[in-house]
C-alpha cells in the first residue's frame, strides 16, 4: 500500500508541473473581460462619432444607429456579468452580430445622403482621443487583473508541487534535484512579475515559455525516479487529465468559432476525443482498467489528430494576432500529453 502511496505522488508532481498549459480557467475570466471591455468601450466610442457625424448632417440621417448602438451596450454590460468562457464566446458572438448591423447601417446612411468617408474617419479618430484617458484606465485595469490572475495561479501551482514534494521526502524519496528545479522555476515569478507590471506582452509570453521549459525538466526529473505505477492509477490520472483537455480545447475551438473560424474539422475530431474519454471513464468506473487503456489508447491518437489540426491553424495564417498564442501553446501541450500517455500507458 505503502507503495501505491507513493506512485500516485509521482504521478501527481507529474499532472501538476507538465499541464502548465491548461490554467485555472475560472481565473482567467477576468482576465478576459476585463480585455474584453477595452475592446467595447472602444467600439462604442466610435460607434456614437459615427452617429454624431450623421446627426449633424440633419434629417435624422443616423437612422437605426442609435438603437443598434444601445443594443451593443446593453449585451457588452451583460457580458461583464458572466462566468464562463463559453458563455462569453456566445456573447462575443452575438456582439459581433450588432457591430455587423451597425456597419451595414452606416453604410446605407453613407450612401443616402452622401457621406464622406475620410470625414467619419476623422470624427472617430478624434472622438478616441478625446477619451484617450477613459482607455488608458481601462488597459491600466486589464493589465493589474491579468498581473494579479497570472502570480495567483503561479503561486497555486508552485504550491502544490511542493506539497507533493514534501511527501514524496517524507516517503524516503530523494528530491535534491526536483527542488532544485522547482527553485528555478520559482525564480521566474519576479520575471513573471516585471513583464506584466511593464505591460509587455511578448516578454510575458517569453517568461511563460521558459516556465513551461522549466516545469517538463521538473517532470522528468520525477518520472526518472522509475516509480512502479499500478495500472489503476494509471487510468484514474489520465482519465482526470482527458477531462481537463476536453474542457481546454473546447474553449479554444469555441473562441476561434466566435471569430469566424471554420472550426468543422475541429469539432469532429474534438468529439470522437469526447467520445473515447466517456468510454474510458466507464470502463474506470466499472473496474475494467484494460478496456479503459483501450480506450485512453483511442484518446491519445486522436488528440494528435486535434493537435496537427491545431498546427495547420497556426501556420496557414488564418489566426487572429490575439489567439495565435493560444493555439501555439494548445499544440504544444498536447503534444507534450499524448507523449506521456505513450510513454505511462505502453502497449
Amino acid at each position: 500500500m505503502k507503495r501505491f502511496f507513493l506512485a500516485l505522488f509521482a504521478m501527481l508532481i507529474v499532472c501538476s508541473i507538465a499541464f502548465a498549459d491548461f490554467p485555472v480557467l475560472d481565473r482567467q475570466v477576468d482576465t478576459r473581460k476585463a480585455h474584453i471591455n477595452i475592446l467595447t468601450r472602444t467600439q462604442e466610442i466610435g460607434m456614437q462619432a459615427v452617429i454624431e457625424y450623421f446627426d449633424e448632417l440633419g434629417n435624422a440621417s443616423s437612422g437605426k444607429m442609435p438603437t443598434i448602438k444601445e443594443e451593443f451596450s446593453d449585451q457588452a454590460n451583460h457580458l461583464q456579468t458572466l462566468t464562463t468562457h463559453i458563455a462569453i464566446n456566445n456573447a462575443l458572438r452575438d456582439l459581433r452580430g450588432v457591430s455587423s448591423d451597425f456597419r451595414v447601417e452606416s453604410r446605407e446612411r453613407t450612401r443616402q445622403h452622401n457621406g464622406k468617408a475620410l470625414q467619419i474617419l476623422a470624427k472617430v479618430t478624434d472622438a478616441l482621443a478625446e477619451h484617450e484617458s477613459e482607455l488608458d484606465d481601462l488597459r491600466d485595469a486589464y493589465w493589474e487583473k491579468r498581473k494579479e490572475n497570472a502570480l495567483e495561479i503561479f503561486d497555486l501551482r508552485v504550491e502544490r508541487a511542493q506539497n507533493i514534494l514534501d511527501r514524496l521526502e517524507n516517503h524516503s524519496y530523494d528530491i535534491t534535484l526536483a527542488q532544485a528545479k522547482l527553485g528555478e522555476i520559482e525564480d521566474k515569478r519576479s520575471d513573471l512579475e516585471a513583464a506584466l507590471d511593464a505591460h509587455d506582452n511578448l516578454e510575458v509570453i517569453s517568461v511563460h515559455s521558459e516556465i513551461l521549459g522549466l516545469s517538463r525538466e521538473l517532470a522528468q526529473i520525477v518520472r526518472d525516479l522509475q516509480v512502479d505505477i499500478p495500472l489503476k492509477f494509471r487510468i484514474r490520472h489520465w482519465v482526470g487529465v482527458g477531462d481537463r483537455v476536453i474542457e481546454r480545447t473546447e474553449t479554444i475551438i469555441s473562441e476561434l468559432d466566435s471569430l469566424g473560424l471554420d472550426v468543422t474539422e475541429l469539432e469532429s475530431i474534438h468529439a470522437e476525443a469526447e467520445g473515447y474519454w466517456n468510454e474510458a471513464k466507464t470502463a474506470y468506473d466499472e473496474g475494467d482498467f484494460e478496456a479503459a487503456k483501450e480506450a485512453l489508447e483511442n484518446l491519445r491518437d486522436t488528440l494528435r489528430k486535434l493537435r496537427d489540426a491545431y498546427h495547420d491553424l497556426v501556420f496557414g495564417g488564418e489566426l487572429p494576432e490575439e489567439i495565435e498564442p493560444k493555439v501555439e501553446a494548445i499544440v504544444d501541450s498536447l503534444d507534450e500529453t499524448t507523449a506521456d500517455m505513450e510513454e505511462t500507458l505502453p502497449a
